[in-house]
């Protein structure tokens, strides 16, 4: 989703610790906002969590939180996300009318927001070589609140439930004989760095070489990583993808699976096998996300669910593949 966008108020609900605030329901957001502020059906723009604001008059309020959204507890309330009022476009951004804007149209440019990327401090990352390879997607699940149409869908779907990873996103791929070894966002030059560190570790150079036509993207996890709170002894690759690039597909669970095993590489935790009735809730999901990362006491980031075998998703425009990511976790690390 993007971080900016134009949304309806779906519902009210009563602040039960506080005369003065009520909380909105915005697609499967709750969020804090003063009482009267909106009613339901009322439209707003909505900016979600792990997203930057502009250093701007509008967002004067955010500076002390050096302008990030962040999930937080208001007066006992979670509250993820803000929704402001459609008036900011037309008093800050200088457009005339906004009738004809679609919900879930796309603000972020126009208002300077921008996501969250998390800093790279703690480790190695490296040169930039070029900009990430067009003949690969680049690594990002969707969220739960952002699609909850998707549980209909896989209503009596077979599933797949791995554990998500807390770290950096890495990507190895191959065209014309020439390898790219990237970050989550960009192409990176062979060095001193953990993306190539991984690269050798596992033999990912000659997997590519003799595969060739696939692409491989994992978590890497350890030491100065996102705070290491899997509590790894040394850095860690987690596979959670492998791509036909003739065939533009990714493998499925049993294929991924069979692929590292050939090769030998680690894939990301396996929770369980699950089949949808399409009658789940946002809060079923989000209490099948908490735990904790294996023999440690750090809450894990949450899940990925994915169906048994690839499935294209009406809801997300494409592959059936999303995050519920554990609300224990983002109070705790302020995300």
């Amino acid at each position: 989703m993007f971080p900016a966008t134009y949304q309806k108020i779906d519902k009210i609900i009563e602040h039960t610790n506080s005369d003065n605030l009520e909380i909105a329901q915005v697609l499967g957001w709750t969020t804090v906002i003063k009482k009267g502020q909106f009613k339901a059906g009322d439209t707003c723009v909505f900016v979600v969590v792990d997203s930057v604001l502009p250093d701007a008059d509008w967002c004067e309020f955010m500076r002390s939180n050096k302008f990030r959204v962040k999930s937080q507890k208001i007066r006992k309330a979670l509250s993820q996300g803000i929704a402001f009022s459609p008036e900011i476009l037309t008093q800050y951004m200088g457009l005339d009318e906004i009738g004809e804007l679609e919900i879930g149209a796309d603000l972020s440019e126009i208002l300077g927001v921008k996501h969250y990327e998390k800093p790279t401090s703690g480790f190695k990352s490296g040169d930039a070589a070029g900009n990430f390879p067009e003949y690969i997607p680049k690594t990002d699940e969707e969220r739960i609140q952002n699609c909850l149409g998707v549980i209909k869908e896989l209503a009596n779907v077979p599933c797949v439930i791995t554990t998500k990873v807390d770290g950096t996103s890495a990507t190895f791929g191959i065209q014309n004989d020439k390898i790219d070894v990237c970050s989550r966002n960009l192409s990176v030059t062979e060095g001193n760095n953990i993306y190539w560190e991984m690269a050798h570790k596992y033999n990912i150079l000659d997997i590519l070489k003799e595969a060739q036509k696939f692409a491989i993207q994992g978590e890497i996890a350890g030491p100065g990583i996102q705070g290491n709170k899997l509590q790894l002894k040394e850095h860690e690759l987690f596979v959670f993808n492998v791509r036909n690039l003739e065939s533009n597909r990714y493998l499925d669970h049993q294929g991924m699976g069979m692929f590292c095993e050939q090769y030998q590489l680690p894939m990301v935790p396996f929770e369980g096998f699950y089949t949808f009735t399409g009658e789940e809730t946002l809060e079923d999901l989000l209490e099948m996300a908490e735990g904790k990362y294996q023999d440690t006491n750090n809450h894990k980031e949450g899940i990925v669910i994915r169906p048994k075998t690839e499935m294209y998703s009406k809801v997300l425009f494409g592959r059936t593949s999303f995050k519920v990511v554990n609300n224990k976790f983002l109070l705790k690390h302020g995300e």
